[in-house]
């Protein structure tokens, strides 16, 4: 691909991202594309099938180290979206951090307002008072309950070391409340407050929040606000946006005033 006048971005198992060094033009990428994957389908045997061409594709790094995530990317252009990894392709992911993630990424693919071709810091800052925006409605209990149901499937019975995670005492309550559950069954629930006299009091099942008043005045405001600070994290950490700045508005950051 360098030989070739292409700079390889990121490669895993079965893709490889490659943007052009030398000002072609798309057609002429798109040309000179396919003409890279068929010399190296004839020269290592390995097919390639060209994709997609991206306005924008961000790599999301790894919480757990330097590097970059192998498997957490997003991007658009002449599909849509490309989404893999976060947290709104997970089937556990609750209504709310969805559209959160949603609302964001059509935030940056829907803009014009680009520097070098990215989003610029101005579209970053329109995401990060989403952000806030969404985090001030959540601790003004205005989202509904419904929209924080979190899905986890059973994948093994609760034993010593797992029955303090979420999803065993959610399994637990289910049985208390005589509804037993099968391993590959799922449990859908809420999280709330921490009650230390009764660990099963941190859930609250579906059909518990349709039958309650007002179930939202229970939630754990703060595990639902590291959610979204996490689900927002992933979508500005490729700009160099930190974790713990997403919620300060009174700092000013170099690329600002370019």
């Amino acid at each position: 691909a360098q030989q070739r006048g292409w700079e390889v971005l990121h490669a895993i198992v079965d893709s490889i991202w490659i943007r052009d060094t030398t000002g072609r033009s798309l057609d002429k990428q798109y040309d000179d594309a396919l003409e890279l994957a068929k010399y190296v389908h004839e020269t290592t045997g390995i097919p390639l099938e060209y994709e997609a061409t991206y306005r924008c594709i961000a790599f999301v790094p790894s919480r757990m180290h330097s590097g970059g995530s192998l498997t957490k990317y997003w991007g658009y252009g002449e599909n849509g979206l490309k989404v893999r990894g976060l947290e709104l392709r997970q089937h556990s992911t609750c209504a709310w951090i969805v559209g959160l993630q949603k609302q964001a990424l059509e935030l940056f693919s829907q803009s014009e307002d680009l520097v070098d071709g990215i989003p610029s810091y101005r579209v970053q800052c329109d995401v990060q008072r989403l952000l806030i925006d969404e985090i001030q409605r959540l601790e003004q209990h205005q989202v509904r309950a419904k929209d924080l149901i979190i899905t986890q499937r059973i994948s093994r019975n609760p034993n010593q070391h797992s029955t303090k995670t979420v999803g065993a005492l959610a399994l637990q309550r289910s049985e208390m409340l005589g509804i037993p559950l099968g391993l590959g069954s799922k449990v859908r629930f809420v999280i709330c407050r921490k009650d230390v006299n009764n660990p099963l009091e941190r859930i609250l099942l579906a059909h518990e929040c349709e039958e309650l008043r007002n179930p939202i005045r229970r939630i754990d405001v703060r595990h639902y606000r590291e959610l979204a600070i996490r689900a927002i994290w992933a979508i500005l950490a490729p700009f160099g946006w930190d974790e713990n700045a997403l919620l300060e508005t009174n700092f000013t950051r170099l690329d600002q005033w370019m």
